[in-house]
Formats: structure tokens, C-alpha cells, sequence
């Protein structure tokens, strides 16, 4: 088994989850390691040492000093020399090698630099999540409405303002990935890549930091809808980003915001459209929420109104800080991580 002469390494991210995680790493360990060469472990737990996970030549385990979970793949990227990563979180299971190759051998394309690749999932979490007024309405008539809310049925596989994104379809071109699982060309991963992000996710505001990365990801190449679905998602309720519906909400709300500025930073348009259609969009979706509180009461209601309107709140006041500063600053951190653990035995 080999796809080309690619070097393809796996990184995961965790935090205070070992038996989940090792899970994970045996499931990739059952790969023939002509496709996954190393599996990158970025532990930012507080209570597990390097000693505690897999004992393998295949398994890299490293120390992260920030618990955040884009900027351990981050630090996972600096100390893999691999041509192509394969970045999830670590609570997915191979349940297809076969498919896991034919997406892989999509980078034979020299054109390709990204996969989104297709997975099952089984999430307690989301299961919970209230569905609002404006996401149950259907038809040509509440279709226009949705559109003049903000919310318009985005086109197969498009990314847009406020994080909205079209279907999923399978074999073509898309502007995003999943982040539970995706794989991308490392030199390009984080291009025109704003460090911004790191600092949202260290202050808990962060959040699709998947649809981002793909978006910047795809100003460099083509990204596909791989085939077929090649993971297991055993999301249960444990992660750190799903912790309550009021926190989940706060960042979402929020992160709408960046999402929309990045977008139109990489598009090369008004940054006053970000703000204008954010505004709009968020106005709409409180209402809706609301409205449900209103006619369909439950806590999980009102807790998720209270977060949306918190990380409204925030998106007032919050500046983001110049993207060069950011860069270097992180670029530092990470550089600095990966010095201690070549010293610790990396």
C-alpha cells in the first residue's frame, strides 16, 4: 500500500482524554505504515505524561504549553517533515482503510492541496441542540424570508459570510473541511493564515476553525469532497468545546464575526460588508431564538439564547489584533514547544 512517494503523517490534538485518544492511535497504528508514516499525539492535558500513551516508533507524542486545539495542530505541523497531514480530532476511528487510500491518492493531483473527508458520527451533544424557528422553515416563500434574514441557501460545497456553507457533495471542488477529519499539503496548510484564530480559542471565543482553514486552504489550490466515509465520529459529550449550550452558543455568536472578516480578507472585498450582514444576521437569528423561547420554552432554550447573546455582546467590543503580530507571536510559541520537546526526548 502506498499513495506516490507522499510522506503522510497523522495529527491529533487532545486534551484529558487518554483512553479516547489511545483508541484512536491504535485504530491509525492498524494502518500499514507505507500510507500513515507517524502519528502525531499534541497533549495539552494536565494530567498525563508522555508515558502514559502508546509506547510506539510510529507514535510522537507532544507537550503543548496552550490548550487549544487549532494551535496544537499547528504544533503538530511544525514537527512533522511530512508532504501531506492528516489532521483529526481524537475521538475517530478508521473504519475504512480502503476508502482512507482512494482519498489519499487524490493528492497525486498536484493541483489538489486539501480533502474533505466524508465520516459517521454518533453525537450526543448536537443531538440536544434546540432546532429554532427560522431553521424549520421551508419552501419558496420561507426561503426568501430566510434569505432576507441573512441566512440564503448557499450553493454545493460554498463557504460565505457568517460561517454559512452549502451541501456537502461528494467527488467535487469545496471551500471548506470537516475538522473532526481532514488532510491538507503541510507547506501550505497555513498561507495567508491569520494567527488571530489562536488567540479566539485561547480566550474560549473560538470556534470553525475547520470552515476557515479550508477556506484559506482553497486560495491555494483545489480542495475535493473525498469519497465515501473513512471514519467513525464518537463524539459523547466530553469535549471541552461542547462542554454547555450556553458556552457553545457564546462562541458560535461570536465567531461569526471572524468568520465573515476572514472571509472577506481573503476574497479581497469590504470589511463593511462583514459587519453590515453579521449585524443583520445575528439580529434575525435572536429573534428566532426568542420567538421559540417564547412559544416552545425549555432551558436548553433559554441557555442557548443567553450564549448567543453573550458572544454578541462580545463581537462589540472585541478588536482583532494586527495578523503579523499574531503570526510572529504564535510562530514563537510553537518554535519554543517544539524545542522543549526535542529536549524531552521528541
Amino acid at each position: 500500500m502506498t499513495v506516490l512517494n507522499l510522506k503522510i503523517d497523522a495529527i491529533i490534538p487532545t486534551f484529558n482524554r487518554l483512553e479516547r485518544v489511545t483508541k484512536t492511535i491504535h485504530s491509525l497504528l492498524a494502518i500499514d505504515s507505507s500510507l500513515i508514516s507517524k502519528v502525531y499525539v499534541v497533549d495539552s492535558s494536565d494530567q498525563y505524561s508522555v508515558r502514559d500513551f502508546p509506547q510506539n516508533p510510529r507514535v510522537v507524542v507532544l507537550k503543548s504549553s496552550h490548550k487549544n486545539q487549532p494551535y496544537q495542530r499547528y504544533l503538530g505541523s511544525l514537527a512533522s517533515t511530512a508532504n501531506v497531514l492528516l489532521l483529526l480530532d481524537d475521538d475517530m476511528d478508521v473504519i475504512d482503510e480502503a476508502c482512507l487510500e482512494s482519498n489519499l491518492e487524490l493528492f497525486q493531483d498536484d493541483n489538489v492541496v486539501g480533502l474533505n473527508i466524508g465520516y459517521q458520527y454518533n453525537n450526543a451533544f448536537f443531538e440536544k441542540i434546540p432546532r429554532h424557528v427560522v431553521s424549520r422553515l421551508s419552501g419558496t416563500f420561507f426561503n426568501r424570508i430566510k434569505a432576507l434574514s441573512g441566512f440564503p441557501d448557499i450553493e454545493d460545497n460554498q463557504f460565505w459570510l457568517c460561517g454559512l456553507r452549502g451541501k456537502r457533495k461528494e467527488g467535487a471542488s469545496i471551500e471548506y473541511v470537516f475538522g473532526s477529519v481532514f488532510a491538507a499539503r503541510r507547506d501550505v496548510l497555513y498561507e495567508n493564515f491569520n494567527f488571530n484564530l489562536f488567540d479566539l480559542y485561547e480566550k474560549k471565543l473560538g470556534k470553525g476553525e475547520d470552515v476557515i482553514l479550508g477556506y484559506s486552504l482553497s486560495r491555494h489550490g483545489t480542495i475535493l469532497a473525498g469519497p465515501g466515509e473513512c471514519f467513525f465520529h464518537d463524539d459523547q459529550k466530553d469535549s471541552t468545546y461542547t462542554i454547555d449550550l450556553r458556552s457553545f452558543y457564546a462562541r458560535k455568536s461570536f465567531s461569526r464575526l471572524y468568520l465573515s472578516l476572514e472571509y472577506v480578507r481573503l476574497k479581497g472585498i469590504s470589511t463593511t460588508l462583514a459587519y453590515l450582514h453579521y449585524h443583520w444576521y445575528m439580529l434575525w437569528r435572536a429573534a428566532s431564538m426568542l420567538l421559540t423561547c417564547l412559544f416552545r420554552f425549555s432551558p436548553a432554550q433559554l441557555n442557548s439564547l443567553k450564549g448567543w447573546l453573550t458572544g454578541w455582546r462580545v463581537a462589540f467590543t472585541y478588536r482583532l489584533r494586527p495578523i503579523e503580530e499574531r503570526r510572529s507571536y504564535w510562530i514563537s510559541e510553537a518554535e519554543r514547544d517544539v524545542e522543549k520537546n526535542r529536549f524531552t526526548g521528541l
